[in-house]
């Protein structure tokens, strides 16, 4: 009888720590922060003529066991990035879990006021599987506190970097999800140049 009760003490605790367990993965299979923008080609040697104008900034990815990954583009080149591993505590998992779950369609928070708006666009992706994703684009100005937390946390408040290599081809994954899977933004057209020279007609004196 003693020995049946230990058993059965011992498979609870084991039940218990896995379901414990299961409930701190994400709920889904990735969460990608991806700051992006756009960009004249002709500025950069290294693109030709028809490349594509789509350019990563930064992004941040958040796996099922919550490890977060963060890279971010060296100033003085386009393929070379910075990256750094950095670590959740136990304490937020729980919450991150909670706000990916209040957000389960397609959605923004972007400027929409008039005039031309001087920030970099970027996307919450929650990936479910291979071929499903969530999108929420916004601008961080503009997002609510929920969001604004998961921003916070998983990208704009980062750490140390360390030097490492390319991320093309996520990057091009990120910008067919972007470009062709969603119009909810649309690159701002270039803003008006105004012309700083004005032409003074002569004054034409009548002879007296």
């Amino acid at each position: 009888m003693r020995n049946t009760i230990f058993l059965l003490c011992l498979l609870f605790s084991f039940y218990s720590c896995n379901r414990q367990d299961k409930n701190r993965e994400l709920p889904c299979e990735r969460l990608y922060i991806v700051e992006f923008n756009w960009i004249c080609p002709e500025e950069f040697e290294e693109f030709e003529e028809n490349e594509s104008l789509f350019r990563v900034v930064g992004f941040s990815e958040l796996d099922k066991s919550f490890n977060l990954h963060y890279v971010h583009r060296a100033t003085s080149s386009y393929d070379q990035y910075y990256t750094s591993n950095i670590l959740i505590a136990d304490s937020l998992k729980d919450k991150i879990s909670s706000i990916i779950n209040e957000y389960q369609t397609d959605t923004t928070f972007l400027y929409n006021g008039r005039g031309f708006y001087d920030g970099y666009p970027n996307i919450i992706i929650f990936q479910k599987n291979n071929n499903d994703f969530t999108r929420i684009f916004f601008h961080p100005e503009f997002l609510p506190q929920d969001l604004l937390f998961l921003y916070n946390i998983l990208y704009e408040n980062r750490q140390e970097l360390v030097w490492k290599g390319q991320y093309t081809e996520l990057f091009k994954i990120f910008e067919n999800i972007i470009m062709t899977e969603s119009d909810a933004f649309t690159p701002p057209p270039p803003p008006e140049l105004r012309s700083t020279i004005h032409f003074t007609p002569p004054i034409v004196k009548k002879k007296k």
